[in-house]
Order: C-alpha cells, then sequence, then structure tokens
C-alpha cells in the first residue's frame, strides 16, 4: 500500500533489539554456573549464537545509520503533535506534586481521570484549563486546586519539558551532549583495546609460525 508511511526501517531495528536481548539471555545463561570452562554448555551451545547475533546488531546498526542520515523531520507537526497528545502530561502530575504537596499517586490518578474526560469530549492537551484540573482535583483531594493556568500550559509545553530535564540521562542539551562525550570516550577507548588485542594476535601469530619453522627445522 504506497499511501502507507510506516517506519519500517526503525520497525526492523526494534524487533531486531528484542532479538538481540533474547540472544543475550540464552548465551549467558547457558554459560551460567558451568563447572569448569571445558564444558559443552560454554564451548559449544553458547559460542554457537554469538556470531549470529553480532550479525544481527551490525545489520540493525547499519539499517539505523542509515535511516539517521536520511530522514527529514517535520518539526512544527511534531511540537503540535506533542502539544495534543498528552505525552507530557507526566510533567503536569509533577507540576501538581510541588503546587499542592500531594503525592505523585494522588496526581497520577487526578491526570488520568482529566486525560479520560478530555479523549470523552474529544479534546487535546492543550485544552486542559484549571477549570478542569479543579474539578478532578477537588474530588479526589476534597480542596481546590490553586494552580493556573499558565503553570498547567507551562507544564504541558514539549520543549520546557525537554530542556529542563538536566539531571543525569536527561534530555536538556547540555546533558545531551555530555551522553554523547561520554559515548565518543567509550568508542575511543574500545577502539584502542581492539587494536591492542589485535596487534598480541598478530604477535602471537608470528611467533607460532616461528616455533613450527623452528620444529621443522
Amino acid at each position: 500500500m504506497p499511501q502507507k508511511k510506516n517506519p519500517t526501517s526503525l520497525e526492523v531495528v526494534k524487533g531486531k533489539g528484542g532479538f538481540l536481548a533474547g540472544y543475550f539471555v540464552g548465551i549467558f545463561g547457558a554459560m551460567k554456573s558451568a563447572p569448569y570452562t571445558n564444558a559443552v554448555d560454554v564451548t559449544y551451545e553458547a559460542p554457537r549464537h554469538v556470531f549470529e547475533a553480532l550479525g544481527e546488531a551490525i545489520a540493525a546498526t547499519d539499517l539505523l545509520a542509515e535511516t539517521v542520515k536520511t530522514i527529514h523531520l517535520h518539526k512544527d507537526r511534531m511540537i503540535q503533535k506533542a502539544l495534543t497528545n498528552f505525552c507530557t502530561i507526566t510533567e503536569l502530575a509533577n507540576t501538581l506534586v510541588r503546587r499542592e504537596g500531594i503525592s505523585f499517586r494522588a496526581a497520577h490518578d487526578i491526570l488520568a481521570d482529566i486525560v479520560n474526560f478530555m479523549l470523552t469530549e474529544g479534546k487535546t492537551a492543550e485544552d486542559i484549563t484549571s477549570q478542569e484540573v479543579n474539578r478532578f482535583f477537588s474530588e479526589h483531594v476534597g480542596r481546590d486546586s490553586t494552580i493556573t493556568d499558565e503553570e498547567i500550559s507551562e507544564g504541558l509545553d514539549p520543549v520546557k519539558n525537554a530542556l529542563g530535564k538536566i539531571t543525569q540521562g536527561g534530555s536538556a542539551p547540555e546533558e545531551v551532549k555530555r551522553q554523547i562525550q561520554v559515548l565518543d570516550d567509550n568508542i575511543a577507548c574500545d577502539a584502542a583495546i581492539l587494536e591492542a588485542r589485535r596487534a598480541k594476535v598478530k604477535q602471537a601469530k608470528i611467533a607460532l609460525e616461528k616455533a613450527i619453522d623452528d620444529i621443522l627445522g
């Protein structure tokens, strides 16, 4: 169906990720609690899946790299979707916790009712006002909420949500840059280790061939 716009490459990568997790569990599960290294579970059952798993991992990585290179983002549409599809509702729950001093569980229950109401009414996250919040807040807590429309709007703003996550692993630009630098450093370190191991293998091969030549005269 040519009219469909499924993110096929990303779906494939996601699917392979699931199977790779299975490979990992299977391989290491086979080796777990082995009584000695020269055992069938360690030397046969576990390794026979390693290269198949590596092949799948390389294929998924290559496919993801090509996808990222050629992807075209409709940023305005992405922001509009994020503004309307309730994806930032959790941050509004956090806002309620800070503003009203209630538990996150209570805030979660309040927002769950609000989202259900908005969907039933055919409305979006952008349509949430202090009126809706106060209605369900009072039902759950037994008093009026003091949250303002401005605070609700800020809590639901996807851009402010992203910029505000400055903790480790967060989405703020400076934190994303830090994470990328850490990954780059890890790759450089792994590359150096790999090169050193390759050099050792090369030297061992030279030594082996020399020993064979010495034996054969």
